[in-house]
C-alpha cells in the first residue's frame, strides 16, 4: 500500500463530552499534507455516522498523494467518501477489510480471554493477539505447539488472518 510518509487514520475514540470523533495518529513523525489530512478527517466523520458498520480505517501516502481507505465492501460508503473528498487534491484507494475495526478488536480480545482457559486446557499457549493494520484480520502468535493453527483457525474462521508459532 503506501510507499511514503505515512499517517495512519482510523480509530474513532469516545471523548469526555459522550460524542464519538475520530482520531488521527501519526507514523513516523511526519508533518502531514493539510489535504490529505482535510480527506482522512471528512472520512473519519462518515464513521462516527451512517458508516460506522463499514469503517476500518485509512492511512495515507504523501508521496502520491493518496488516501487508501479501508471498508468492508458491499455498501454506498465509497460513493460517500467519494462526494465528501476533493479528487482533484487527494487520489483515493479502497481496500476490503474483513471487519471493521471495533469487530476486529472484539475478536482479538475475545481469543486473549480464551487463552486463559479454552486454549490452556487444550495445551496451546497464546502469546498475543492483534488486528491487523491493513484490515486482513487478526493475528495470533502462540508458542507452542505448532498444530494450533488449524484448531485456531476452525473456532475462530477466516477473520484470523495469521496463527504465528514464536520462540
Amino acid at each position: 500500500m503506501p510507499t511514503g510518509r505515512t499517517w495512519t487514520f482510523g480509530t474513532v475514540t469516545s471523548e469526555p463530552s459522550g460524542h464519538a470523533s475520530p482520531a488521527f495518529r501519526p507514523v513516523g513523525g511526519f508533518p502531514i499534507d493539510p489535504d490529505l489530512f482535510q480527506a482522512a478527517r471528512a472520512v473519519a466523520e462518515l464513521a462516527v455516522g451512517p458508516y460506522r458498520d463499514q469503517y476500518f480505517g485509512a492511512c495515507s501516502d504523501q508521496a502520491t498523494h493518496t488516501l487508501y481507505v479501508m471498508r468492508k465492501p458491499g455498501s454506498d460508503f465509497d460513493r460517500a467518501v467519494r462526494a465528501r473528498v476533493d479528487a482533484t487534491k487527494v487520489r483515493l484507494e479502497f481496500r476490503d477489510a474483513v471487519g471493521t475495526r471495533a469487530e476486529l478488536s472484539a475478536l482479538a480480545q475475545r481469543i486473549t480471554e480464551e487463552g486463559t482457559g479454552y486454549w490452556k486446557d487444550r495445551g496451546v499457549e497464546i502469546v498475543s493477539t492483534q488486528v491487523c493494520n491493513d484490515g486482513a484480520g487478526v493475528r495470533v502468535d502462540v508458542a507452542r505447539p505448532e498444530s494450533a493453527r488449524a484448531d485456531i483457525l476452525a473456532r475462530y474462521g477466516s477473520r484470523v488472518a495469521e496463527v504465528v508459532l514464536t520462540g
